[in-house]
């Protein structure tokens, strides 16, 4: 199991990105959508936003409950661990598919990109929050 400064590293490593070290909320977007990933008749989508109120919102159809020896229901279990290891809210939905490898596959390259779009680093101090504003 990692430890807790290490799940944002593998979170960062699982979207491909690559930090010296953690960045602050102040240094990245704290906020991303992939639209879209599809892999062939399979769609899936995500958003996560790095608030620090972990939350995980998981719609997923699954068509078999294994594709070879992967068990598809740890999928939603990586997704949470991921969350609430990260202090992230994720919403990840999967409406439609035939071939449950191609709408697993379609769900991580979603989170994926939410996560590398919301660990984006900007350059600004500031936080996106509307928090004492509302």
């Amino acid at each position: 199991m990692l430890a807790a400064p290490d799940v944002f590293a593998a979170a960062a490593a699982f979207a491909g990105l690559k930090f010296a070290s953690k960045p602050s909320k102040k240094d990245i977007e704290a906020s991303g959508n992939a639209e879209a990933a599809a892999l062939d008749e399979a769609l899936a989508q995500a958003v996560a936003d790095i608030s620090g109120r972990p939350y995980l919102v998981y719609n997923c159809i699954q068509t078999a409950s294994r594709t070879g020896d992967y068990d598809t229901q740890l999928t939603e279990e990586f997704m949470r661990a991921l969350a609430f290891n990260m202090g992230a809210t994720l919403h990840i939905k999967a409406e439609y598919g035939v071939n449950q490898h191609h709408i697993t596959e379609a769900i991580y390259k979603a989170v994926a990109r939410a996560v590398r779009e919301a660990t984006e680093q900007t350059g600004d101090d500031s936080v996106l929050s509307a928090k004492g504003v509302l």
